[in-house]
């Protein structure tokens, strides 16, 4: 049986996504809908979808569909979110999962009013390294894990499409586009514990100069640039454990793209690249490292499990819950940067 779904946002993301599901017999595309009518005409002509709309709520009264994926800019998500899910639709939105945890708290509200489920993009999960790790946690092979640092760094890598530069579009920058992403990935390998205190810092060094790019390609858009380029944070949770977090768009560093995980256990530690476990046996150190991990896309891998999940064939990886726990971090972080204290929960 396949799934009726319709996209919301027509935009690079929604494009990425439907090119992974065209791949395979999941979805029937019916319907999407995009404030720009040009652009939504443009995406259903390509992927050969037969109804476009400008309004959500025409969408929602006209199609029976059965999901829809929310791939509008990070300030658009809350809003369809909702509507969404009161009228009964499941909902898979993009990443970030919200402007801030106001909005976030919101989202979750409605998903636990409504018989349908809510799903946030946090397609790292699925991969097979990462999958690999929770699967060890939970059989035992980590313990305790009391420290976790995590890092996703770029020397060069604003991105300038869109308006991911302008807070009040995107909510902040490098932290809540790239960060969350890292964030998420550790709390869950964590095992989903609680954030009770965060301090964190932001900065806007780099990306308003060359950013890699010589002359400056985008002299207009970094005039507007009003968000972070690079964050750092340090969060404790309500298990004693505690979490590192540093990312950046822009940063004078050795590598051009770089991320790290590193996880610390009282029965094992991990490191996320190369994926390696460490631990002792008969009283010696080893070091375990699995050599033929499966490839996949994980942004399919994530759209697929979302398909079992409305099937009832998989119980939903990507909780609600969990994700405003993400969002209390991002905006623990910003909050923290401003007032210059930490922030608690």
């Amino acid at each position: 049986m396949t799934i009726r779904a319709a996209f919301i946002g027509t935009g690079g993301i929604a494009n990425h996504h439907i090119k992974q599901m065209t791949q395979g017999k999941g979805y029937s595309f019916v319907a999407a809908c995009d404030l720009n009518e040009q652009r939504v005409q443009d995406f259903c002509k390509k992927w050969d979808i037969a109804r476009h709309y400008t309004n959500m709520d025409k969408l929602l009264e006209n199609e029976n569909i059965q999901a829809v994926f929310v791939c509008t800019p990070n300030y658009a998500h809350k809003e369809p979110t909702i509507k969404a899910l009161k009228a009964g639709v499941n909902v898979y939105c993009e990443k970030p999962m919200a402007m801030n945890v106001a909005e976030a708290e919101a989202m979750v509200k409605a998903a636990r009013k409504s018989k349908a489920i809510l799903t946030i993009g946090h397609h790292m999960r699925f991969l097979p390294k990462n999958q690999f790790i929770h699967k060890e946690r939970l059989a035992g092979g980590l313990g305790e894990i009391y420290f976790c640092r995590t890092a996703y760094h770029r020397r060069g890598g604003v991105p300038w499409w869109g308006e991911f530069h302008i807070k009040q579009k995107s909510g902040g920058g490098a932290l809540i586009d790239v960060g969350v992403h890292i964030i998420d990935l550790a709390l869950w390998l964590m095992g989903s514990p609680n954030p009770v205190q965060v301090m964190g810092q932001t900065y806007g060094k780099l990306a308003g100069l060359t950013d890699g790019q010589r002359p400056n390609q985008n002299a207009d858009k970094a005039a507007q640039f009003d968000v972070d380029d690079f964050a750092s944070g340090f969060v404790k949770m309500d298990n004693g454990a505690t979490l590192a977090i540093e990312c950046s768009w822009a940063a004078n560093r050795a590598q051009r793209d770089e991320q790290i995980l590193e996880i610390c256990g009282d029965k094992g530690g991990v490191l996320g690249n190369p994926l390696t476990i460490f631990t002792q046996r008969h009283g010696e150190f080893i070091n375990v490292a699995p050599p033929f991990l499966p490839e996949l896309q994980p942004h399919g891998a994530a759209t697929e499990h979302f398909r079992k999940v409305i099937k009832g064939e998989a119980e939903n990886l990507v909780k609600p819950e969990e994700t405003l726990n993400v969002q209390k971090i991002l905006d623990g972080v910003y909050r923290s940067s401003e007032t210059g204290k930490a922030v608690a929960y």
